[in-house]
């Protein structure tokens, strides 16, 4: 019998998917605000140093 699938399965499957979409999204754009930090912090101790 389980050939069909139930709308509900669907939307559980279409939510699903859209939260894991959003929170990578999240992620990435947390780690590249990160890693924009690290370069700028280490650009200001680089520069510290020389001077």
């Amino acid at each position: 019998m389980p050939a069909a699938p139930r709308p509900s399965c669907v939307r559980c499957v279409i939510t699903s998917s859209r939260l894991y979409t959003t929170s990578s999204l999240t992620l990435r754009r947390h780690l590249l605000r990160r890693s924009l930090a690290l370069s700028t912090t280490n650009r200001q101790t680089a520069s510290t140093i020389e001077g």
